[in-house]
């Protein structure tokens, strides 16, 4: 009896810390990362030209790697609002486009954006973000290197190192906030749109770019002979920060620059389509 008695305790005290382990889940197990942020945008030609594409508005949920929501609203400081419904995958995203940055200012004012979060684990509401103070930093001109000098975009060796370069982001600082400095985005995908390269983003367990950084590497066994591919790199200076409630929050002003490259080879598994697809939900032009 008492072998029997104390297999029933130690089950019991396994079925208390399981219910004790589930009661203990909070938003921030399933949300990460939200940001709310003013954008231009950028296409890049092969002669290394910028066209303004637009300006743009944009605000991101993203998820932990097991996380959930329910909804999400964030309100701008003119009371306009954005709902988000229940996110599919990792990252839900609200974006508007603008011809000139006057609409976008007159429909999306700067100031403080509401953000109000609804997860199984609870709710988070009133988190602020203040989008103000700063401007857009300048836009990045990218340029591809292999064994150290550039490549034309449509030239790149798929059986070398890819470097993806840009001038320094001198107006990037490391004491605009406490928290963090101001960081740099890169993602580089196929032409079936799936990522093949990322530069990380801030508290996903992974390295990530900033301010400093001048250059991210490809190497040479992710591209193909004969492809198409499509990326952008962003300068992203962070106007505010808050992790108050546990969830990681940044206001963000960050310019843009949209880039195909092509490899050189024979292609011989699928053809890529003749218009690459979107990237992004913030790119225009596609």
């Amino acid at each position: 009896m008492s072998f029997l008695r104390h297999i029933l305790l130690l089950l019991l005290g396994l079925v208390i810390a399981s219910g004790v382990s589930a009661e203990q889940r909070k938003p921030e197990d399933n949300v990460t990362f939200i940001v709310v942020g003013k954008k231009d945008h950028y296409r890049q030609d092969e002669n290394g030209n910028l066209k303004l594409l637009s300006y743009f508005l944009f605000t991101d949920v993203v998820l932990t790697r097991d996380g959930r929501m329910n909804h999400a609203t964030f309100t701008a400081p003119n009371g306009t609002r954005m709902y988000y419904p229940a996110v599919h995958g990792r990252k839900s995203s609200y974006g508007m486009h603008f011809g000139q940055r006057r609409w976008m200012d007159m429909a999306f004012p700067d100031g403080d954006y509401r953000i109000d979060i609804s997860t199984p684990d609870g709710d988070v509401s009133g988190l602020t973000l203040s989008l103000s103070g700063a401007d857009f930093p300048r836009t990045a001109l990218i340029t591809l290197k292999q064994a150290g000098a550039a490549v034309p975009v449509n030239n790149v060796d798929p059986d070398r190192d890819l470097s993806i370069t840009w001038p320094p982001f001198s107006e990037g600082r490391g004491d605009r906030n406490p928290v963090l400095e101001d960081i740099i985005f890169v993602a580089v995908h196929d032409c079936d749109n799936n990522r093949i390269g990322f530069g990380g983003r801030p508290r996903d367990g992974t390295p990530y770019l900033n301010y400093q950084d001048t250059e991210f590497t490809l190497a040479a066994d992710i591209l193909e002979a004969g492809k198409k591919y499509a990326m952008f790199v962003e300068h992203a200076i962070l106007a505010d920060i808050d992790e108050s409630t546990g969830i990681f929050g940044i206001a963000s002003y960050a310019p843009t620059t949209y880039l195909d490259f092509a490899t050189i080879g024979e292609n011989k598994g699928k053809a890529c389509p003749a218009v690459m697809p979107r990237l992004e939900p913030g790119q225009s032009d596609r």
